[in-house]
């Protein structure tokens, strides 16, 4: 059987992608090449990395959507393997067998999603132990898609470029509305081209614990409630009460009232 190339689709800012040891590192060839799309957020050098099997874009827009976006249309003609990337992470030693025999077991799936470990071999999140298949836009798979991390995700390429499906540029980080949520959506919207989507319950990713958890704002509020309203539409709104109750504390000086009147008014 013929080996499939992975295409590792790396965002990265201000050329930060060249302090990542482990891509400086990586040995590339014909079956695992890079991607690479560079914004210049506070700086204007260009990235200039001349690493074999490696393709360098240099991004004239703001926000990690448009950025991923940019490297969506990089592989839309190539055929494989692609694992969505940042500039801070790194893949567990035998991760190519990992990913290529993974695919050749579930071949009618265009998505599978892998776990992350800290450096210090700790799970990143609280995981499932056992293999999930979402494979139609339910309710229940669309709330399923709400605990997956971009950097777990990766792609038949061919199967995903079929739909078109893009990230919303009106999420992420970078975003001039909302500040994340864009892997959802996007994971939502390909269920809904009939897309299948497996969880694999190995580690694939390598990434530090972000120890001081999530700094809550209004802006990271509205964009849970504008998530809410997309994953589970009219059942938003009790969602969005719990969160807001649960993560009150959180925002200082900040009424209940205000949260929640932000919260449901927040619209795509």
């Amino acid at each position: 059987m013929e080996t499939q190339t992975i295409y590792i689709l790396i965002a990265t800012t201000d050329c930060r992608i060249l302090q990542n040891d482990f891509f400086q590192q990586l040995e590339t060839s014909e079956d695992l090449q890079l991607i690479v799309s560079n914004q210049n957020i506070h700086s204007d050098a260009n990235l200039v990395w001349e690493k074999p099997f490696t393709q360098v874009i240099q991004s004239k827009t703001k926000g990690i959507s448009n950025n991923r976006n940019e490297l969506l249309l990089a592989v839309k003609n190539k055929k494989g393997i692609a694992l969505i990337a940042d500039d801070d992470v790194s893949y567990v030693p035998d991760f190519q067998d990992l990913v290529r025999n993974n695919y050749v077991k579930n071949i009618d799936f265009a998505v599978l999603t892998f776990q992350i470990k800290t450096p210090e071999s700790v799970p990143y999140k609280k995981y499932q132990t056992v293999e999930i298949e979402l494979d139609s836009n339910s309710l229940l798979n669309r709330h399923k898609t709400l605990s997956i991390s971009s950097i777990e995700i990766t792609f038949d390429i061919e199967k995903v470029s079929q739909t078109n499906v893009m990230f919303d540029t009106k999420l992420g980080i970078g975003s001039e509305k909302y500040v994340g949520g864009e892997e959802v959506i996007f994971l939502q919207e390909l269920l809904h081209k009939s897309l299948k989507i497996k969880y694999i319950p190995t580690y694939l990713v390598i990434h530090p614990l972000e120890s001081s958890g999530k700094n809550y704002s209004l802006k990271l509020m509205e964009t849970f409630a504008v998530v809410f309203k997309k994953t589970y539409g009219i059942l938003a709104y009790p969602f969005i009460l719990y969160f807001a109750l649960k993560k009150r504390n959180q925002l200082q000086n900040v009424s209940l009232w205000k949260i929640i009147t932000k919260m449901c008014s927040a619209s795509w």
